[in-house]
C-alpha cells in the first residue's frame, strides 16, 4: 500500500470505526481529503522541476562533451580567427547552460513557494479537525492523542491526571429552551472551564454536554482542588434565560492516567467516577479511589 493509503487505514481505523459524533467523522473525512489533495498537488508542483533537471543533466552532458572537443580544437589551432570562433561556441554553449540553470532556479523557488502553501494548508486542516465547531475547544480527537503522550511520558517520570466534566439535567435546559440556548450554555461553560484551568492544564469538548480536561503534572489531590473550584464556580453562576434565572451544576470524575493503561481504560477511569458522582447527588466530584473503593 501507498503512504497515502496507509495513512488512511491507520486514520479510518483509529476514528471512523468508533462511535463518534457526525461533525467530529466530517472532520476526519475532511482530513483525509486534504492529504489527498496535498499529495496530487505535491505531484503537480515538482512535475515540472523533474523535467527541467532531466534537461538540465543532458545539457550538463551535452556542455562537458562541448568543452572537451573544444579543448582538443584549441590545442591544435594557430589563427586567431579560428580561435575567436572557437571563443564564441564557447560563450555560445556557456550562455546555455546558465540559462537552464536560471530557469531551474527559478522552478525551484516557484515550487518552493507552493510546498510552503500547501505545508501551510496542510496544518489548518490538521487543526480544524481537531477543533470542535461550537466552543472552540480541542475535540475527542486532540485529546486522545494527548492522552497517548501523557502514558509514554509517565513511563519514566511525574504524575497526571484526567477528568471528566457533565453537566447535570442538561438535556432540561434544550427541552425547556431549545438548542440554541443549550448551545449558548455549552459555550459559557466551555469559557468557564478555561478561566478555572491552570495554565498547564487543556479542556476538551468530549462529546454532546461532556467536557474533559487533562491535568500534567498533577496529583489527584492537586486536580479535585483544583475542579472543586470549578464546581463551586458554576453552581453559583446565574445564567439568565429569557429574563429567568437558571441554575447549572455539573458531575465530575478524576482519575490518575495510569502509564500501563490505554486511552480507553483511562477515561473509563474518569468516566467511571463522574457517574459515581452522579449516582451521588450530582453537583459533585468522586475521584477513581472512590469509584474503586
Amino acid at each position: 500500500a501507498s503512504f497515502g493509503e496507509e495513512l488512511h487505514q491507520k486514520i479510518y481505523k483509529q476514528f471512523l470505526q468508533r462511535d463518534i459524533s457526525a461533525e467530529e467523522k466530517k472532520k476526519v473525512e475532511a482530513e483525509i481529503k486534504a492529504v489527498d489533495e496535498a499529495s496530487e498537488a505535491s505531484r503537480n508542483i515538482l512535475k515540472p522541476v523533474v523535467i527541467d533537471l532531466d534537461g538540465l543533466s543532458e545539457t550538463g552532458v551535452r556542455y562537458s562533451d562541448t568543452l572537451n572537443d573544444i579543448i582538443e580544437e584549441a590545442a591544435e589551432l594557430a589563427e586567431t580567427d579560428d580561435i575567436e570562433k572557437i571563443i564564441k561556441r564557447l560563450m555560445d554553449e556557456t550562455s546555455t547552460m546558465t540559462s537552464k540553470n536560471s530557469k531551474i532556479n527559478k522552478e525551484l523557488k516557484k515550487s518552493s513557494a507552493q510546498l510552503d502553501q500547501l505545508r501551510q494548508n496542510l496544518k489548518k486542516a490538521r487543526n480544524e479537525a481537531r477543533i470542535d465547531d461550537l466552543t472552540r475547544l480541542p475535540n475527542r480527537r486532540a485529546m486522545n492523542e494527548r492522552i497517548t503522550e501523557e502514558i509514554d511520558k509517565l513511563k519514566t517520570q511525574g504524575s497526571s491526571c484526567v477528568a471528566i466534566i457533565d453537566i447535570d439535567m442538561f438535556k432540561r435546559i434544550n427541552d425547556t429552551y431549545g438548542h440554541a440556548i443549550g448551545d449558548k450554555a455549552l459555550s459559557t461553560i466551555a469559557n468557564q472551564i478555561r478561566e478555572a484551568i491552570s495554565s498547564k492544564d487543556v479542556a476538551y469538548r468530549y462529546g454532546g454536554d461532556e467536557f474533559a480536561v487533562i491535568m500534567p503534572d498533577t496529583t489527584l489531590t492537586q486536580a479535585k482542588k483544583r475542579l472543586e473550584e470549578f464546581r463551586k464556580e458554576v453552581k453559583d453562576h446565574e445564567f439568565i434565560i429569557r429574563g429567568i434565572v437558571e441554575k447549572i451544576t455539573v458531575s465530575i470524575g478524576a482519575a490518575h492516567i495510569d502509564s500501563s493503561g490505554t486511552v480507553e481504560s483511562n477515561l473509563e477511569a474518569a468516566d467511571g467516577a463522574m457517574y459515581l458522582a452522579k449516582q451521588s447527588g450530582r453537583n459533585n466530584i468522586k475521584t477513581k479511589d472512590d469509584y474503586q473503593s
